[in-house]
């Protein structure tokens, strides 16, 4: 884990939480390293990601393996990268209450990063979300599906990104409070622009982001199974 972080201070040691009593242990480390190493999107080269030559793209997409094509897709997914910084094949405003559970202190990070660099909210509903003390107000912002979303790099490798990251790596949000790398992107975006994510609206004619769905390498429903077993004990 990064040096700064302890373990006493893991996500799966908040019993506390609701979300942590009843679905995070300890086996689920490896999914804070996902949020850890997704948030990082220029970690490569680096502790986290020794893989660097994927540094020299211009473009990056991420795809869960839950994901389920429905038809073909007869267009490129990269073209909306050159006028925006993310797209994704959904985006939505999710109404669950127990999304606070896992965006603990994320709001007063947010107050404070926006207060010492001195920024205001280019986008207006975020700049609203700010001037309150309520966490769950970030749910009132649209999310990307994080199942299949892809990047433009040059924004990523910005030096506005790279002093965000920093902030949060040193802040541990995804290791003390299980912060999604889709709400650390997201919100990013929303900092620096008015509408930065262009949604494709694949869901559900095309695709389906669903942890339900069959995953496109299983074609035997033996393996399918298999799949679904570990993934209730935690160990997918």
């Amino acid at each position: 884990m990064p040096k700064n972080i302890n373990s006493e201070d893991l996500f799966y040691k908040r019993t506390y939480n609701e979300y942590v009593k009843k679905k995070f242990d300890v086996r689920r480390l490896g999914f804070l390293h996902m949020c850890y190493f997704r948030s990082n999107l220029t970690l490569f080269g680096e502790w986290g990601c020794k893989k660097k030559f994927l540094y020299k793209y211009d473009y990056l997409m991420n795809i869960d393996d839950d994901s389920l094509f429905k038809k073909k897709l007869k267009f490129d997914l990269f073209n909306k990268l050159t006028k925006y910084p993310m797209a994704t094949c959904h985006i939505s405003i999710e109404r669950k209450k127990n999304l606070a559970l896992v965006r603990e202190n994320l709001l007063f990070f947010l107050k404070k990063y926006v207060k010492k660099y001195k920024i205001k909210a280019k986008n207006k509903t975020l700049n609203m979300i700010l001037k309150t003390n309520d966490e769950k107000n970030l749910n009132k912002l649209a999310y990307s599906t994080g199942n299949l979303d892809l990047y433009s790099m040059k924004i990523f490798k910005s030096k506005h990104y790279r002093q965000f990251i920093n902030e949060v790596n040193k802040f541990g949000g995804q290791y003390k409070y299980r912060w999604g790398d889709i709400e650390i992107t997201n919100l990013f975006l929303y900092l620096y622009y008015e509408k930065p994510i262009y949604s494709y609206k694949l869901y559900p004619k095309f695709y389906e982001p669903s942890p339900d769905a069959k995953p496109i390498h299983y074609k035997s429903n033996f393996f399918y199974l298999i799949y679904k077993i570990r993934s209730f004990f935690g160990l997918t």
